[in-house]
């Protein structure tokens, strides 16, 4: 047991510096292109054209080394992103900017949500006490570690409460992790219906709640 973990953890190991390695090479040798490229007088249909098709082979190269391709998009994203939003291009930066959120986010949503198994809510048995323990316990996990943080840092307790308001939204990333976990087979879909379903409530719970409490402090500035 201890060989095998010593060589799964030599496997890990090699599979982190392989991918540290490419991405610190390719990212280095896609700068100095995309600087060049979107340095000269071109449309910006082009330049979009450019940037869409690197954008597909680095996540294909990235996808060839066995990367997720959740990872390889945003190892992607992560070497574009310090060329693509600067200077000259912020008409560029605009229209990926609408592509993305009109486009490539809510797909990514909708396949997201067809992992949700709907007949588990259909029947109420120890899954669905599991599904709401987990919900309810990482928003009320995340409301006091915001609330205690707010704390530590000499914050009062309504600004403090605020903070942790604020920090219970989970979207994109949780999403984007149960996805590729659940892809691979590490997630049943219980446990995937409940994390898309903490993403729903938290998006919808977490604007509200944060209003109520900012309200309730406007209300108390007003009346000193």
């Amino acid at each position: 047991m201890a060989a095998y973990a010593s060589s799964f953890a030599s496997l890990l190991y090699s599979y982190c510096c392989l991918y540290l390695c490419a991405f610190q090479d390719s990212t280095g040798n896609l700068k100095k292109l995309l600087q060049k490229r979107l340095s000269a007088d071109e449309g910006y249909e082009r330049q979009l054209r450019f940037v869409i098709i690197t954008l597909v082979a680095v996540i294909i190269f990235f996808s060839f080394l066995g990367a997720h391709p959740i990872l390889a998009a945003f190892l992607a994203g992560l070497s574009l992103s310090g060329v693509v939003f600067h200077g000259k291009s912020k008409i560029l930066k605009s229209k990926l900017h609408t592509m993305g959120y009109g486009l490539f986010i809510p797909v990514f949503f909708f396949v997201v949500g067809m992992e949700i198994d709907v007949s588990l809510l259909r029947q109420f048995d120890i899954t669905n006490v599991m599904m709401i323990s987990l919900i309810l316990g990482l928003m009320l996990s995340k409301i006091a570690s915001g609330y205690i943080a707010g704390r530590l840092v000499k914050l009062s307790k309504r600004d403090s409460m605020l903070f942790g308001s604020i920090s219970i939204t989970q979207l994109t990333t949780t999403l984007a992790v149960t996805y590729a976990a659940s892809s691979m087979g590490l997630l049943d879909s219980a446990l995937v219906t409940s994390i898309v379903l903490l993403a729903i409530i938290t998006t919808v719970v977490g604007p509200v709640l944060t209003s109520y409490i900012g309200s309730l402090e406007n209300k108390a500035a007003k009346a000193k």
